[in-house]
């Protein structure tokens, strides 16, 4: 790290890293767990670069972040974690999108048959900083929400699926998943996340059907996509899975036998005695 030969760190516990060390303890540090001293580590920078290990916070807080290099070592911080470069994933709905979003529907039909959904979807998306603009075509590079029924597809945007190994076929009513295989896509929603090589994304929203995109993009909405077949950029819904639950009937009430008051039941009044005649 930039300038830094010196880190204090009042509480650090060891790591335990097969590469990646960034600072490490003198040959006179102790740890805890073992009786010698020296070959520690306190902070690492692993998997290839993009995760860093820290053992300890209070360098970041006064007076610790004034000693040492310490303040040097929390710029170097500062700028890791600012220099990344995120990669998202299809549960980020919607925040893979900055400002503005190309909204397509390539199937004007199909747009007038869902046009609920898409105005939910319109909603969600403006109520998240981003401004949808209504288009009929995908430009290279642009970022995009497609709305498409699984018939819809224009060869472009096949073309652009089959390049992240998902497939539609054309004779019978099946889809082709890369490392899942080939499922039934009969009422049925896929939600895919493909990346441009300019870094911009586009996410695929396909359906079979105006009644399967709308309680598909429910689950999207809400953020229950997990019930369904999810991978990072990909999760397919099933039929069954957007199946509209049936409602459970309310048990039948059945009133309780009671007993009639006493004072109502009507007494069998008792016979007169016989007279018996005596001789």
């Amino acid at each position: 790290m930039a300038g830094v030969e010196r880190v204090v760190v009042r509480a650090a516990h060891s790591i335990r890293a097969s590469e990646g060390g960034l600072i490490f303890g003198d040959e006179n540090t102790f740890s805890s767990l073992r009786e010698t001293p020296g070959d520690i580590t306190v902070a690492a920078l692993t998997t290839n670069g993009n995760v860093l290990a820290l053992p300890d916070l209070t360098f970041l807080t006064g007076p610790y972040n004034t000693f040492a290099d310490n303040d040097l070592f929390i710029d170097n911080v500062v700028g890791f974690l600012l220099g990344g470069d995120r990669r998202y994933e299809l549960l980020d709905f919607p925040h893979y999108f900055d400002e503005t979003v190309e909204f397509i529907f390539p199937d004007s039909g199909f747009f007038q048959q869902t046009f609920g959904t898409a105005a939910a979807l319109r909603q969600a998306l403006e109520a998240a900083g981003i401004e949808p603009n209504q288009d009929d075509n995908l430009l290279p590079g642009d970022q995009a929400l497609i709305v498409a029924n699984y018939s819809g597809l224009d060869s472009q945007l096949r073309d652009l699926l089959i390049q992240d190994g998902i497939r539609v076929n054309s004779v019978g009513n099946l889809i082709s998943l890369r490392d899942i295989g080939e499922l039934d896509r009969s009422g049925s929603v896929l939600f895919h996340l493909h990346q441009e090589e300019s870094g911009s994304y586009q996410l695929f929203i396909l359906a079979d059907g105006p009644a399967a995109l709308e309680r598909g993009v429910v689950l999207l909405l809400e953020g229950e996509l997990e019930s369904c077949l999810v991978r990072p950029a990909t999760a397919f819904c099933g039929s069954d899975t957007l199946a509209t639950p049936t409602p459970t009937p309310e048990p039948t009430r059945t009133p309780f036998a009671t007993s009639t008051p006493a004072e109502e039941l009507e007494s069998t009044p008792d016979s007169e005695p016989t007279p018996t005649a005596s001789g």
